[in-house]
């Protein structure tokens, strides 16, 4: 059975799905904010969560004046710790 809908996006079901991604977004950044300093300022720079665009392992490497491999260890470690913080909220 096929369901049809002629709703457009911009009514009730779309909203929905907006109010969603908007809620989620909220919950990943509180999660960002708790996690420790170093994890947080490289996630943040590696994603562009500052608003500022998303910037390389080399130029994340160049600000905390780290090597890229220290970089891509603490960006995984962090993204470990956000996982299990958000583990079944998204």
């Amino acid at each position: 059975m096929k369901v049809r809908s002629d709703r457009p996006d911009s009514e009730p079901a779309g909203q929905l799905g907006g109010m969603l991604d908007a809620e989620r977004s909220q919950v990943v950044s509180e999660a960002v904010q708790l996690l420790p300093p170093a994890a947080r300022a490289v996630l943040v720079m590696r994603f562009g969560l500052d608003g500022e665009g998303e910037r390389t392992l080399q130029e994340v490497a160049g600000i905390i004046r780290r090597s890229k491999e220290r970089v891509r260890q603490i960006e995984a470690e962090g993204l470990d710790l956000l996982r299990a913080m958000l583990e079944g909220f998204i």
